[in-house]
């Protein structure tokens, strides 16, 4: 049984937060990984569309960042640079990633049914799948081996941002 912070999600984000809950460490690090850069690239939002900042409309689509709920610059891109460095430090990976400008090269993303079902949510339902995750990886329950994933702020504060 899988314990959940937020009571009012839905099954199909529930189903992506459990599914995940049961992946190695690996492959939680590299689905955080696809998240975050997603979330810096302004690919989570409301319109599912896929590159929002190209719309000429684009003050008409809402687009979540991390960065404006946390009025701090860069917030997201920092976090995914703590990502991609515990990804590196893992036993057994001998390509290494990096991060630039945004954008993670060398990833080999191996779990496509794990990004399908999160790309497959609806706009609240993936903030919600978002606000759960920074909750477990703030109190450390999301990871059983020794992964230190520091968000510099409060996990419950910030899902509450997310959610509201």
């Amino acid at each position: 049984m899988v314990i959940m912070y937020n009571s009012k999600i839905s099954k199909k984000a529930l189903i992506c937060v459990e599914n995940l809950e049961k992946k190695d460490k690996l492959e939680k690090l590299e689905f955080l990984i696809y998240l975050f850069e997603r979330i810096i690239n302004g690919q989570i939002n409301r319109e599912n569309i896929l590159n929002p900042t190209l719309n000429n409309d684009e003050d008409s689509v809402e687009i979540f960042s991390l960065d404006e709920l946390m009025g701090e610059y860069n917030f997201s891109y920092n976090f995914l640079n703590n990502l991609v460095d515990e990804y590196n430090k893992l036993e057994g990976i001998v390509d290494k990633i990096y991060l630039d400008n945004g954008a993670v090269y060398g990833m080999n993303f191996k779990d496509g049914e794990q990004i399908s079902l999160f790309e497959s949510l609806e706009y609240l339902d993936k903030l919600a799948v978002i606000a759960e995750l920074i909750i477990k990886i703030d109190n450390g329950t999301l990871f059983d081996e020794n992964i230190y994933l520091d968000l510099g702020v409060n996990g419950f504060d910030l899902a509450n941002k997310i959610l509201n």
